[in-house]
């Protein structure tokens, strides 16, 4: 796929499980899912249970449990995950199983933005999405 919205083209795709979805999927990257950005539901959709997926979105917020402050935290590494958290032996071994086979990571290569606004004397709102790499090259760029 060159874009998300190409997923209409799937048989057994329609529009309400597509509004559902896109946030969540992207056709850039290597596959891997990134455990110090990924949501809750994806974090669950790769195999780990819920109280995993809440344990990890807990250490990323740090200890005033609030997204986007000064002491929210990231895992350096994917083994960190097994020094930073008390985990079960069930989610130990779910752990090593997707570092094993490469499905997590701690870094993203490509980056997502959403830029809207509008001028002062038009109420008509643009809104531009484009995605960059680490490199700095636009690899999409939509404009509505």
């Amino acid at each position: 796929f060159e874009s998300i919205e190409e997923l209409m083209l799937v048989k057994g795709m329609n529009e309400e499980l597509f509004c559902q979805i896109k946030d969540d999927l992207t056709v850039f990257g290597n596959g891997q899912v990134n455990i110090n950005t990924a949501n809750r539901d994806i974090l669950i959709s790769i195999g780990m249970g819920s109280i995993l997926a809440e344990k990890i979105i807990s250490y990323r917020l740090g200890f005033d449990g609030l997204p986007m402050t000064l002491d929210d935290r990231a895992f350096e590494d994917v083994e960190d995950i097994k020094q930073e958290l008390d985990l079960s032996e069930t989610e130990m071994e779910i752990i090593n199983s997707l570092i094993t086979s490469g499905f997590i990571t701690t870094k993203s290569d490509n980056f997502k933005f959403i830029a809207c606004g509008k001028l002062s004397n038009n109420e008509t709102i643009s809104k531009i999405v484009c995605v960059v790499d680490r490199a700095g090259v636009i690899k999409y760029w939509r404009e509505d």
